[in-house]
């Protein structure tokens, strides 16, 4: 009995064979109302220390109206630019992001919590910090992104 040959495959079959790709986390960001209300939480104790130096004599009133217009100006745009960060969002393999219609690079893992995640992103010279909070998404999505932030020196820097 002969023994079996086999045949390498032709180098053209090879490229049009359809190619699958992973993706470790797939979600749909929303502003998570509990960290809006953390940062209304935080400003509001902030403007109530200064009225409290105020209210002692600590601190002139006219320093308490500037205090509290650039804390009111900073807060707003924390705020605005938290409730930017919504939109489809996937990781895709060795920290690949598409988010936004763009492709950005995840750098670090700054905070991975059952609460909390903070991710930091960049696309060219752009960088930003994602916060998700676990409901931002679902809860299934939350799970598998802390699952693959806990993961992330590992996956992605071997």
């Amino acid at each position: 009995m002969a023994a079996a040959t086999t045949l390498p495959m032709p180098r053209w079959w090879t490229r049009s064979l359809p190619t699958t790709t992973a993706n470790f986390a797939d979600l749909t960001l929303v502003p998570s109302t509990y960290l809006l209300g953390a940062l209304a939480t935080l400003y509001a104790s902030a403007l109530f220390l200064l009225f409290l130096a105020v209210f002692f004599l600590v601190l002139p009133l006219s320093i308490l109206i500037a205090c509290s217009w650039l804390l009111w100006h900073e807060y707003w745009q924390l705020a605005l630019r938290y409730c930017q960060q919504q939109g489809r969002l996937v990781i895709e393999q060795q920290g690949q992001i598409r988010w936004q219609g763009e492709r950005w690079r995840l750098v670090q893992v700054k905070i991975c919590t059952r609460w909390l995640i903070m991710v930091g992103v960049q696309s060219g010279s752009q960088r930003r910090w994602l916060l998700i909070a676990p409901d931002s998404c679902r809860e299934n999505d939350y799970r598998s992104l802390a699952l693959f932030c806990h993961h992330f020196p590992s996956i992605c820097h071997d």
